[in-house]
């Protein structure tokens, strides 16, 4: 029977300057050693989930006339291959149908003349609705990957989803009726479970993976919002990977586009265990950090 060595090592920090080897230390049956590289990868797909409601205009046009600065800092740090479809959180309506410029155009490309002009168009074409009230930015963008991935997911490339909404998700699954859901007692959601489970899997057999970036309220004290996006919140930290959730609040709106831009991974480094005789088991991390914080892994072997 193969005995199970369980390893408990702390990583101290180091540069990432370029592809070296590290410190390393020796056994008597077990030698590891640290090599650090950049991350080669330079596509990223995008799937914006954005409320329709005429509330959320400004904050949709916000994105719309800075998006420049966040294709900016994907060209020059790290995504010079991407693509961006958008759809609302009106499940009702659209069920997981793109937004649709009135030129026909659904996804932005960077391989495009112009791509802030046209990412504008996209957004210039979400409308009010008189479903809009009742948000399910969850299950949209679950029909909308399900349904549509093949217009803008390419095979191997993660997708970014990243919702912004000043209200928490209320995607419907039985009794979807009401003119607020508050005034619906007999309603009921799908669990979370339905798109965790989804996301983790949905790009897992291509070698890759989905991410959630939500952008919702956080704590009522930030400033008023509708509802908190805790169902948003859970799905995506239960999903963790490098993905994080921001603040809609006006006051984080800045910060909440360069945590995006600098959650996408740049680098890549690995653990790498060498037993004899020449067996090599691996552990990478994801860093955007310079430096790697001080961290435990426990590998089995």
């Amino acid at each position: 029977m193969k005995t199970k060595l369980i390893l408990i090592l702390g990583i101290a920090a180091m540069g990432l300057t370029s592809c070296k080897e590290g410190a390393s230390f020796y056994t008597n049956s077990l030698r590891s050693q640290f090599f650090v590289q950049p991350n080669t990868n330079s596509n990223y797909d995008f799937l914006w989930v954005m409320e329709n409601s005429g509330s959320m205009k400004p904050r949709r046009d916000y994105i719309r006339d800075n998006i420049d600065m966040f294709l900016t800092t994907l060209n020059s740090r790290k995504a010079i291959n991407y693509q961006m479809a958008v759809v609302t959180t009106d499940a009702f309506r659209d069920s997981g149908a793109l937004v649709k410029a009135s030129s026909g155009l659904e996804v932005e490309k960077s391989t495009s003349a112009n791509p802030k002009a046209e990412f504008a168009e996209v957004i210039n074409a979400i409308t009010d609705s008189n479903t809009s009230f009742w948000e399910q930015g969850l299950e949209n963008s679950y029909q909308a990957v399900f349904k549509y991935a093949n217009k803008f997911s390419r095979q191997g490339v993660p997708l970014i989803v990243v919702y912004v909404t000043d209200e928490d998700d209320y995607s419907c699954k039985e009794s979807c009726w009401g003119v607020q859901t508050e005034n619906n007692t007999t309603w009921k959601s799908f669990d979370t479970t339905r798109y965790i489970e989804f996301f983790q899997k949905v790009k897992a057999s291509e070698g890759s993976e989905a991410v959630l970036f939500p952008i919702v309220g956080l704590n009522a004290e930030s400033c008023v919002v509708p509802s908190l996006g805790k169902r948003y919140e859970a799905v995506a930290s239960a999903i963790g990977l490098y993905g994080t959730t921001g603040s809609i609040c006006d006051l984080d709106w800045r910060k909440v586009t360069t945590t995006l831009q600098k959650s996408l991974p740049i680098e890549i480094t690995c653990l790498f265990w060498t037993l004899p005789p020449l067996e090599k088991i691996s552990k990478c991390m994801w860093t955007e950090n310079p430096l790697i914080p001080s961290k435990q892994i426990i590998l089995l072997i």
